[in-house]
């Protein structure tokens, strides 16, 4: 569960590190984590 986040905050870190996080990638994984917490909850419920 909690993998996805820190596997995506990963790369952001490395991301940010390299000066490579351009608002682009960054919506790209914003919307990844979204998709994730959302199938999350689905089979919660």
């Amino acid at each position: 569960k909690l993998a996805v986040l820190h596997d995506a905050l990963k790369i952001v870190t490395e991301m940010v590190d390299n000066g490579g996080a351009t608002l682009k990638s960054l919506r790209k994984i914003q919307s990844h984590i979204h998709e994730e917490v959302q199938r999350e909850q689905n089979e919660k419920q």
